[in-house]
Parts: C-alpha cells; sequence; structure tokens
C-alpha cells in the first residue's frame, strides 16, 4: 500500500488510486487535493511513500490517520506531535496559593462559627450565671448573634437567566466531540451543557451551601456568540481550557469562597433593620442608649475585622484564579498547540463589540414590532459592519501565519489587557507569554466551528428567543422572523443614519444650533440674493473651513465619550487612569476633564452655528423662489426638528447632572466633596419630573414622514410606551438603588430612541435641502436677472 500525505495538514493517508488526476478529500482538515498536488507540494519530502514515515524511521514522531480512524471522526482536529511531558504540570505557586487560600478560609470559617456559638452560648449563660441583671449582656449577645447571622438568609437577587440547556439527543456532534475532547485532556465530562447568547465559555458548579459538603458535578457553559467567530482548532483550545479547569482541585475552593463572600457581604453591605433597631437604641437616653453605642463600637470593630478577611479572601482567590488560568491554557496547549488559544483570544473584544452592537439593534427593531430567529447572524452582519465603518477588513481576524509557525510574531502588546468580559483574567500579553514560553506547534483547522452542531438553526432560535424573553420580556405568543426580513430592516435603518461623505461628518454627532430658527423664517418679503450669488453660496456651502472643525468637533466627542466611559467603568478604583492627549490622569480628576472638554464643544459650536445658519438661509431662499409648497415643507421639518432638539437637550442634561450627582454621592469620584441626602433626593426627584415633562411634550408632537415612521405619529409613544418610575418620597430619608437605577435606565432608552429618531430628523431635512437645490439649480442656475438685495 503506499501513502500519501496531505499538503494541509501533513497527516498520512492510504492511497487509492496512482493517477495524477486523482482526488482525495481529507477526513481530518477537510481539505480536498490531488495526487499531483501532493507531489508537487511535498516532493522533497516524499509526498508519497510506500509506507508510512513511523515504519521507515522510528524517531520521527510524524501523526497518522488511517482512513477507517478520519471516517469515525472527521471533525476533530490533529493534535500536536511532541508536547513537553512537564507541559500540564501544576506550578509550585499554583499550589501555594490553593494552600494560602485554604488555611485563610479554614481561618475565616473557624472564627465565624466560634463567634456564632459563643455569642448563642453567652445568651444561655447571661441568664443562667446571672439572672435578671444578666439581660443587657444577653441582649449584646443576641444582637451580636444576630449580625453574624444575618448573611446566611439575606436572599440574592439572581435575574433569569439566558442559558439554554441542550442535550446528547439534540446535539450529538457535538457531545462526541466534548467527550474527545475530555479524554485528550484527562477531564471528567461535563454533568450538563448549556448554550448561552454571550461571547464567553466556562466551566461552573450550581452554587449553593450543600455544595460546600458533597461532591458537585461540573458544567459546561458554551456562549454561542463564541461559537460563531471560532474555528475548530480554536474551539477545542476553548473547550480545552474549560476541561482543564474540571481537571484542577483548586477549583472547589471558588465554592468556599463564594460561601465566604455570601457571609460576609450580607454582614458588611448598607443599612438593614438590625441597623436602624440600632440607631433607635442610640437615641435614646440613659442605659438604653449607652448600650446601643456599645454594640454600634462593637459592630463597628467586627465590620472592620471582616472587612480585612473579605478582601484577604478575595485577594488570595484572584491571584489563585490568575494561575488556575494559566494551567488551562497549558492543557489547551498539550492538545491544540500554541497557537489555537492565542488565536482565539484575539477575536474576543471584536466578537462581543459585534454581539452588543446586534444586540441593540434587535432591541431598535422590536421597537417596531420585529423579532429575528437568530441573534447570531445579526453579529456576523455587525462585525462586517464595523469592518467597513473604520475601514478594517480584517477586524476581530487573527494576524495570518507564516510558512514556519515557529517564526510567529507575538499577537498581543503589553497593555493589551483582558478582554472586556473577562476583566478578573490575566492579560492577554501573559496568557501568550505563558503558552508560548515552550512553543508546541501544531496544524490549524480553519474550518466554522458551527460544523458540530447537527441543528445549528434550532440552537441559535431558541437562544434568541431566550435573549428576548429576559432581555425585553416579549409576551410568550411572540412569533419570530425570518433573520433576512430583519436583517433588511436594520440596513434600511442604517442607510437613514448615515448622512453623504460631502457633509465630512458635520451632522454625525451634534444638535444643530436653531436658535435663529424664528427670524430666519420671518423675513416676510425680503429680496433674496441675485441667482449667481446665492449659487456661489450654495456651492461654498460645505467647503471651506467646515471639513476641519467638524473634524475637530467629532475629535472632542470622541475625547468626552471616552472620559464619560471610563468614569463610568473605574467606579470606586482611585488608582484607575485613562489617557488624554498624551498624558495619564486618575478618577478624581475626570470632572475637570470633562469641564476642559465642555470648553472646546461649546467653542465648536459657536464655530459651527455659523454654518447651520448659512445652510439654512440659502435653502430658505431657494425655496422661496420654488414655491409655497417647498417653503412649508422646509419649515415644517426645521419645526419638528427643533422641537425634538430641545426635548433632547433637556434630557442630555438631566442625564449628566444625575450621574454625576450619584458618582459623588457614592464616593466614586475621590475628591472629597459630600453631599447632603436633600441634594440627592432633589437630583432624583429633579430628573424624573424632567423626564415626565418631556414625555409630555413629546406626546403633543406629530412626526414628519421619516424612515420606518409614517407622518402624524405621536413622537411620545415612539420615546417611551410604559409608565415613569414612581416619584421618591421625602418622609423616607433614603432613596432605593432600585429606583433610582430603574429612573438611569429609562433615562437611557428615552434619550438613545430621541437620538435615533433626531438623526432620522436630520436625514430628512438633509435629503429635502438637497432636493430643493436640484430643483433651484435647474430652473435658475445661470441666470443673470434677480431680485436684488444681499438678504441676510
Amino acid at each position: 500500500m503506499t501513502w500519501l500525505r496531505c499538503p494541509h495538514c501533513a497527516v498520512f493517508l492510504p492511497s487509492q488510486g496512482d493517477g495524477d488526476d486523482v482526488s482525495f478529500g481529507c477526513p481530518s482538515c477537510g481539505g480536498v487535493f490531488s495526487t499531483a498536488a501532493a507531489r508537487h507540494v511535498d516532493r522533497a519530502n516524499n509526498g508519497i511513500q510506500a509506507q508510512p514515515p513511523e515504519a521507515s524511521a522510528p524517531s520521527a514522531r510524524v501523526q497518522t490517520l488511517s482512513a477507517s480512524q478520519g471516517a469515525r471522526d472527521p471533525l476533530y482536529p490533529l493534535g500536536p506531535r511532541e508536547v513537553p511531558g512537564d507541559l500540564t504540570v501544576a506550578s509550585p505557586g499554583h499550589e501555594l496559593r490553593a494552600l494560602l487560600l485554604l488555611v485563610t478560609l479554614a481561618f475565616f470559617f473557624a472564627l465565624y462559627v466560634g463567634l456564632l456559638i459563643g455569642s448563642g452560648c453567652l445568651i444561655f449563660w447571661s441568664f443562667r450565671f446571672l439572672g435578671v441583671f444578666g439581660l443587657p449582656v444577653a441582649f449584646v449577645a443576641l444582637v451580636v448573634f444576630l449580625f453574624l447571622l444575618k448573611g446566611f438568609f439575606k436572599s440574592e437577587q439572581h435575574g433569569k437567566s439566558l442559558d439554554v440547556e441542550i442535550t446528547e439527543a439534540e446535539q450529538p456532534r457535538l457531545f462526541a466531540f466534548i467527550r474527545r475532547v475530555c479524554e485528550d485532556t484527562g477531564a471528567p465530562p461535563p454533568h450538563r451543557v448549556f448554550l448561552s447568547p454571550e461571547v464567553n465559555a466556562a466551566a461552573f458548579y450550581e452554587t449553593s451551601l450543600l455544595a460546600m459538603f458533597r461532591p458537585t458535578p461540573k458544567n459546561l457553559l458554551l456562549g454561542l456568540g463564541l461559537v460563531n467567530v471560532l474555528t475548530l482548532s480554536e474551539f477545542k483550545a476553548v473547550l480545552a481550557h474549560e476541561f482543564g479547569h474540571f481537571s484542577q482541585r483548586s477549583m472547589k475552593l471558588g465554592v468556599y469562597v463564594y460561601t465566604a463572600n455570601r457571609v460576609l457581604i450580607g454582614m458588611l453591605n448598607g443599612r438593614d433593620w438590625l441597623d436602624d433597631l440600632l440607631w433607635r437604641f442610640r437615641a435614646v437616653r440613659g442605659l438604653p442608649g449607652l448600650i446601643g453605642f456599645a454594640i454600634w463600637g462593637l459592630f463597628f470593630a467586627l465590620r472592620q475585622g471582616m472587612l480585612g478577611l473579605f478582601y484577604c479572601v478575595n485577594f488570595l482567590h484572584s491571584s489563585l484564579s490568575r494561575e488556575m488560568e494559566f494551567h488551562a491554557d497549558l492543557v489547551a496547549v498539550s492538545v491544540t498547540g500554541s497557537e489555537a488559544i492565542v488565536r482565539g483570544l484575539t477575536r474576543l473584544n471584536s466578537a462581543e463589540e459585534a454581539l452588543s452592537f446586534a444586540e441593540r439593534e434587535l432591541i431598535r427593531a422590536a421597537d417596531h414590532g420585529l423579532y429575528s430567529a437568530d441573534l447570531f447572524i445579526h453579529q456576523r452582519d455587525g462585525m462586517d459592519y464595523l469592518r467597513k465603518q473604520r475601514n478594517d477588513p480584517h477586524l476581530g481576524e487573527p494576524p495570518p501565519l507564516p510558512a514556519d509557525p515557529m517564526l510567529a510574531p507575538e499577537v498581543f502588546e503589553p497593555d493589551d489587557g483582558p478582554p472586556s468580559m473577562w476583566a478578573d483574567h490575566p492579560s492577554n500579553y501573559d496568557r501568550e507569554r505563558n503558552v508560548k514560553r515552550h512553543y508546541v506547534s501544531c496544524p490549524l483547522d480553519d474550518r466554522s466551528a458551527w460544523l458540530l452542531f447537527d441543528n445549528r438553526s434550532d440552537a441559535c432560535e431558541r437562544v434568541t428567543w431566550r435573549f428576548y424573553r429576559v432581555s425585553l420580556k416579549v409576551p410568550r405568543d411572540t412569533v419570530l422572523d425570518e433573520p433576512e426580513v430583519v436583517q433588511k430592516f436594520i440596513g434600511e435603518e442604517h442607510q437613514a443614519l448615515t448622512y453623504d461623505p460631502r457633509y465630512h461628518g458635520m451632522y454625525d454627532s451634534r444638535l444643530i444650533e436653531l436658535g435663529y430658527l424664528e427670524d430666519v423664517f420671518n423675513l416676510g418679503e425680503c429680496e433674496v440674493p441675485t441667482a449667481a450669488a446665492l449659487e456661489q453660496r450654495h456651492a461654498a456651502l460645505y467647503a471651506g473651513e467646515v471639513p476641519k472643525r467638524a473634524a475637530a468637533h467629532k475629535r472632542h466627542i470622541e475625547e468626552w465619550d471616552r472620559i464619560v466611559a471610563f468614569r463610568r467603568e473605574a467606579g470606586q478604583d482611585k488608582n484607575k487612569k485613562v489617557v488624554f492627549r498624551g498624558k495619564q490622569y486618575r478618577r478624581r480628576e475626570v470632572q475637570r476633564l470633562l469641564e476642559f472638554i465642555d470648553e472646546d464643544l461649546q467653542k465648536d459650536c459657536r464655530r459651527l452655528a455659523f454654518h447651520d445658519e448659512e445652510i439654512l438661509l440659502v435653502h430658505y431662499y431657494m425655496s422661496r423662489l420654488l414655491g409655497q409648497t417647498a417653503l412649508v415643507a422646509l419649515r415644517e421639518r426645521y419645526t419638528f426638528h427643533e422641537k425634538l432638539q430641545k426635548i433632547l437637550a433637556a434630557l442630555f442634561k438631566q442625564q449628566s447632572k444625575l450621574e454625576w450627582i450619584l458618582a459623588i454621592a457614592s464616593g466614586a469620584e475621590g475628591n472629597g466633596e459630600k453631599l447632603e441626602f436633600q441634594e440627592v433626593f432633589l437630583a432624583v426627584r429633579e430628573a424624573r419630573g424632567a423626564l415626565v415633562e418631556c414625555l409630555e411634550t413629546a406626546d403633543n408632537l406629530r412626526m414628519p414622514p421619516l424612515v420606518h415612521i409614517g407622518a402624524g405619529k405621536r413622537l411620545g409613544p415612539l420615546l417611551w410606551e410604559g409608565p415613569v418610575v414612581g416619584r421618591v418620597r421625602w418622609s423616607r430619608r433614603s432613596i432605593p438603588g432600585k429606583h433610582v437605577q430603574k429612573l438611569l435606565g429609562q433615562l437611557d432608552t428615552v434619550i438613545d430612541r430621541g437620538r435615533r429618531i433626531h438623526f432620522k430628523s436630520v436625514g430628512g431635512i438633509l435629503a429635502l435641502q438637497e432636493e430643493i437645490g436640484k430643483r433651484w439649480l435647474d430652473r435658475f442656475a445661470g441666470h443673470k436677472t434677480q431680485a436684488t438685495g444681499g438678504g441676510r
């Protein structure tokens, strides 16, 4: 028998014919090639042999694949030929961190149980040995006992899960692939497999108190947003990484950390009925007040001690998690080589961005009664849109590998952090260095990971439906539409929101300055410029300084958005820094940066306001000459847009003010400024009142014809269709966090919808002005006779 080596993946296969035109299909990589191609590619290395290399050269470790083996599992990528024997041995640092965390957890639980039992016994002993005189001691012990115990009974707020469980009967190819990876990594198979829409994969326990005392099976979560962008080799690497966690005994410590955090957060987080009780005791004169102060001091000492333990446990757990990630990556390297896991990592941030983009577009399509059956088709289309928008056709793709994989360049830079959805992981740069410290070569299978799903459309539809039910709370009888129908709608929306390049982005990120609108349309019978002058002014509308000023404004808007995003993401971490115009600034300096950028934005608006007025004036004069119909249409468009912009400006102001007030109140700004409850209360009430007032104004405003919005519809229901969050009562002396978050969520939604209508309205104005300009030029361009007068 002769043997033929696949030129794509170097696997040897038994040859079934000797002719040059005989075609072969490689069951390993799926490549198709001919005998002639194999001779041409690998003639120097004996591409066709009488026996595989193992028989002629026992020392050469080259992987072979028989025809029967390939037929059994044609979708399983090859593993590396040579793997260091100690590659996946846990490092001493891993073992030391696991031991330190275990000792800390043991100390915490011993201390906690000791305090709990001690306070309980003190209640009993105080009555037994002191009688009535032991009542104050018993009361103090009881309060401490309740303080320690309340963490177990605080209810956890779990939102509805996006996860959908699948079975082997539904996806046999996927489960066969999972079992094969488990065999290669030496990990136990997952107990249950779940799908979610996320760009993520995870191995997890079911978190419960019982998991501390009994073996808990591990489950596997696969995000279809991740599957949607991975190749078979990269998907195999991701699975091997998760099964590397399956084999880690230290993973069990996560259950104890979860339990410790649940108890600690229950004791440390916020005020509850027990804190209110102590406040009342402190306000009472005499012995009860003294007891209240004593217990309060005891609580303070306990809280500080427990807070120190909380930080210690979580610091050690984070440090151990970092080592666990490194080890799991090496498990992936042992079965897929050093490149697959790195190439998978390069896709994650752009895949997450594309998925978020698709989700936003589907939410907007849902506002128009359209619900797609496949979220992940739109994720792919979102990636295409982002590539065009950024003029980067290879966005989200790893760089091509050279002919010699040993010469593959490093992908990540030292400042490349972890993907946004894995913020607690090591940086991508450190992970790449870890997996390439001992480089393991392996052929890559670039076919899509979707090949592992027997029924892709069913899996995507079930997960998409779950997304709609959880995120949008759609009714159960909602009918899903074909993705092509929904994508057509999304494409039309994008077209309506994308302006001609000749406008130089002048309208992409700002409100039009319309303070002079009434003055323009009240010019009455004033004389208009000559045809030659008007033609010259029309030709210069978007020339001269416009491109430069529009670009400067766009740059300042991007800086503003980046600083605001940093303020939201940094939270209360005062050490985080942001780079602004070449310099680094801390969290406490954010407000000063925003004030500085705001000055630039105001200058931009003053400069662009001149162009806005000139554009309106030129088209006003043109419409005067074209007749009443054109003039009325132009006025109606601008009048509606002016009222819409006033609504948006009021909402922008309240949103920014409320976020700033809350940031100061929570201590996130770190500038030492303190706020009274009254200031926060008034800010929340004012924002809520402005929202109600804006919606009432919008309810009386009728729409002009816009893309996907018929003329004459009321603006109010298009911005918000449900009840506004209720008013905060002064008598409560507190503002529930849920109430504030709900108010901010409603503000965000109304502003997002209003901005979308704003950009459509701008598009409508520009289209009308283009029509007016074209009609005027056809009728009057080049005429020498025209009413005289310079006009405005």
